[in-house]
């Protein structure tokens, strides 16, 4: 019998030691619940019963009431989110691609915070999850308006990011969003083997057509400079005829000409057109003043030098 009542005292004992003990886990959680940090350049909206209560925008340990009154920070330092392999894309032609981008972006500084949280409330999301979203239609509606060959284009990857950083700012403004997108950064679009083959080939046939216009632009020229220099020529032999010179000393004074023009070593006169006159260079150096004859500039490019005899 005194056993029993020992025994019974006993489990009395334990029982006291174990309310005691949950007691003051209870109290330590109600302590602890009621302390956080905030950090640098954070704001904390202290929350009770769906009213702020109370703003925190100095940094260091804080104190709320225990389990009544919740916590919701904002950082206003740079953030970034990241937008998948996950969202699917295609241009307006059809080709399907993916374009994993980051988005970087700050709560405005001048940010209504109060009306943030409950416009966050009301959509049932975060911020990060709104910019998300956005981001990812924003990229749907940026491929939409592009084709295939687009793609191929110098500096798209710029220009896309470009167009989704308007776009994605504007649409924020539009729904009166506190938020500034700082920068979208991506490495690039990537296309289904498929599309790779096809902006392939679109490559090529392009880079085909650049070699076509060069060629035909170099043709013009040639035949431009060509038809300049035989115009220079006539007027060199024009000079000569007034200077007295009959035409087969000018047909060698010609070929002369041409040669040195061309940066060859001329043949003497007498090897090639065999009746030269004698003192003929003479002829030439007494009766023409090269200072006065000149070719006109070539059509797309710079002037050739003076004709000298």
């Amino acid at each position: 019998m005194l056993n029993f009542f020992k025994n019974k005292n006993g489990d009395l004992s334990a029982t006291k030691i174990g309310t005691t003990t949950l007691a003051g886990l209870f109290t330590a959680a109600s302590l602890w619940s009621g302390i956080y940090i905030n950090e640098a350049r954070q704001v904390s909206l202290e929350v009770r019963f769906g009213d702020v209560v109370d703003t925190v925008t100095e940094s260091g340990l804080k104190t709320k009431v225990p389990f009544l009154t919740s916590r919701y920070a904002y950082s206003l330092a740079r953030q970034t989110t990241e937008i998948g392999q996950g969202t699917a894309l295609r241009t307006s032609d059809d080709v399907r691609l993916t374009n994993p981008f980051t988005i970087e972006y700050e709560i405005d500084k001048n940010a209504d915070l109060k009306n943030l949280y409950f416009q966050l409330k009301g959509s049932g999301e975060d911020l990060q999850d709104v910019i998300q979203k956005l981001a990812r239609d924003v990229g749907v509606r940026v491929f939409e308006g592009l084709q295939v060959t687009d793609l191929a284009e110098e500096g798209i990857t710029d220009k896309i990011k470009t167009e989704m950083k308007t776009k994605l700012q504007a649409d924020l403004q539009a729904k009166g969003w506190p938020v500034t997108i700082v920068d979208v950064l991506s490495d690039g679009f990537q296309l289904s083997p498929e599309s790779e083959d096809v902006l392939e080939r679109i490559i090529d046939i392009r880079q085909e057509k650049a070699r076509l216009e060069l060629r035909e632009e170099n043709a013009i020229k040639a035949q431009e400079t060509l038809e300049a220099e035989a115009e220079a020529y006539v007027k060199y032999a024009d000079v000569l005829r007034a200077a007295g010179l009959p035409d087969e000393d000018i047909r060698c004074a010609i070929h002369d000409k041409m040669a040195q023009d061309a940066g060859k070593i001329m043949t003497p006169f007498a090897q090639v057109c065999g009746t030269a006159t004698g003192g003929f260079a003479n002829d030439i150096a007494v009766a023409v003043d090269p200072a006065n004859v000149t070719m006109p500039p070539v059509k797309g490019g710079a002037a050739p030098a003076p004709i000298t005899p």
